[in-house]
């Protein structure tokens, strides 16, 4: 499938979706680069700046880009060489991806494919999550590589339906869940790993949002610590946590910096971290778009891209798009997280 025939899809589904792309026709037409324009990039990109050091990350950036810090732009992502539309500049795998509660049934939990014709595979515990029966030579199915983290979200599963009053909010919504797995990797991986490094690495903003996204903050924090079944602020410490105020700001980090995630078809099927494509700025006038295409394996997937939708120049500042931010509402009740403020 070639980049215009993605954009056209994205376009058809913009009706059904709770984001908007900003992607025109203009963004895919020929630029035509000029000196001024070269030099304007130059200006943005190195005046000032410092390069920022990611040897926190596991997973580093690629050669051909590099993050630094100005006080303009603050942290941003710029192009080391230059890129053609259609170049992919960043592809990984999502550190955590969670299904939205609709496509838990139809959609694996592990490479969130759907499913086959020889259907899914419900957990037998939680009754909960599904999953492909896919299974690979030296690797093991998505069932088992899930259970590291499913075994901890499986009892909570169970506890949370157990006590909510009424059967439509039996499963918690895709930003506790996935809060949830985020902190479970952190229990099992330790506050010096290069996950939680990773995690403290993501811009919060906390400090600077407005008393009514406090509100929701606080909301969404009484959510997880219920999920996780945390009877008192000091078995927060379980999980890198010295207080309330931290669970907080972690849930600003993980509002700033989640994504949505999509099917390789552009539809909606969930949200995701990816600190490492984080690192990029948003913008109305982006120049790289995030997309999920198919893999040859499961075992890759889901695999998240940020793809050139126009030439970048070398040194010149990455952006992904900017999409609609969800209301408070819709954070407490059903967790559509926009795709992630800048940095």
């Amino acid at each position: 499938m070639s980049f215009s025939d993605l954009r056209s899809a994205r376009k058809s589904k913009e009706s059904k979706s709770f984001v908007k792309s900003v992607i025109t026709d203009a963004a895919t037409e020929d630029v035509v680069i000029t000196k001024d324009t070269f030099s304007a990039a130059q200006d943005g990109g190195s005046g000032n700046s410092e390069i920022v050091s990611l040897e926190n990350m596991s997973v580093g950036l690629p050669s051909t880009l590099e993050i630094r810090k100005s006080a303009a732009f603050g942290r941003s992502m710029y192009a080391k060489e230059q890129f053609a539309i259609g170049s992919v500049l960043i592809s990984v795998k999502p550190r955590i991806a969670v299904l939205s509660t609709a496509f838990l049934d139809s959609h694996c939990s592990t490479c969130c494919n759907p499913a086959t014709p020889a259907g899914l595979k419900r957990c037998t515990r939680c009754r909960t999550v599904w999953y492909c029966d896919a299974v690979f030579i030296f690797f093991q199915a998505c069932q088992t590589r899930d259970w590291t983290l499913h075994k901890h979200e499986c009892n909570a599963l169970q506890q949370w339906a157990a006590v909510v009053p009424s059967s439509d909010l039996s499963v918690p919504s895709d930003a506790v869940r996935c809060l949830g797995r985020m902190l479970w990797y952190v229990q099992k991986k330790g506050a010096d790993s290069a996950w939680t490094k990773e995690l403290n690495m993501m811009q919060s903003h906390r400090a600077s949002l407005p008393s009514s996204a406090s509100e929701s903050y606080t909301h969404l924090a009484h959510f997880v610590v219920r999920y996780l079944g945390v009877g008192s602020p000091s078995d927060l410490a379980n999980f890198g946590l010295s207080s309330a105020g931290d669970l907080v700001d972690l849930i600003s980090r993980f509002t700033t910096n989640t994504f949505t995630l999509s099917s390789f078809s552009l539809t909606p099927i969930g949200i995701c971290v990816a600190p490492v494509v984080a690192l990029a700025n948003h913008s109305c006038e982006a120049n790289a778009a995030i997309v999920f295409p198919f893999c040859n394996t499961a075992m890759q997937e889901p695999q998240m891209q940020l793809i050139a939708i126009r030439p970048i120049l070398q040194d010149e500042q990455t952006h992904s798009e900017l999409v609609k931010k969800p209301s408070t509402k819709r954070l407490r009740s059903n967790s559509k997280i926009p795709r992630k403020r800048n940095n």
